[in-house]
């Protein structure tokens, strides 16, 4: 055939190319408990098709930084929020209504939610409003894996 020198190289690279795809995301979800005589603990690995990852900068005395974002918490299967120092975060309003939710990161302890229990959001999230009591900025962190249908 004329044409078989450049169908090969591009047949093989058609067989090839689903091996090259990017890996699912996983997030390692680790619990220890130690004392001297040892320690007790499990790990678990969560992934799917997608993750939501944030790092937000949130200055020195700030009061309801608003961060945009679009969280189907029924597709969520994981979700991690952090922060250094104290910071309220509040969902989609800054108003409390009846359905109102208030979440406080505790300085240095993370917010944990492994797919079992309550979802630490209880409503679907299009922003995020944080606030820094503190005199110094701090970063907030929050992780999820969660699985995404759009295309």
């Amino acid at each position: 055939m004329k044409y078989s020198k450049f169908l090969r190289p591009l047949f093989l690279t058609l067989l090839l190319l689903p091996a090259f795809r990017a890996a699912a995301p996983t997030h390692y979800l680790v619990s220890t408990y130690q004392v001297s005589s040892g320690s007790i603990g499990t790990a678990t690995n969560i992934s799917d098709v997608a993750e939501l990852n944030l790092d937000v900068v949130v200055p020195a005395t700030t009061t309801n930084l608003e961060v945009d974002v679009t969280i189907t918490t029924n597709q969520m299967h994981s979700c991690c929020l952090f922060a250094a120092q104290t910071v309220t975060v509040l969902l989609n309003t800054t108003n409390v209504p009846a359905q109102f939710q208030g979440l406080t990161n505790a300085a240095g302890i993370p917010q944990i939610w492994n797919g079992v229990g309550p979802n630490l959001l209880n409503t679907n999230v299009t922003k995020f409003f944080l606030t820094n009591p503190g005199g110094t900025n701090t970063t907030w962190s929050f992780r999820s894996i969660i699985h995404n249908t759009n295309p």
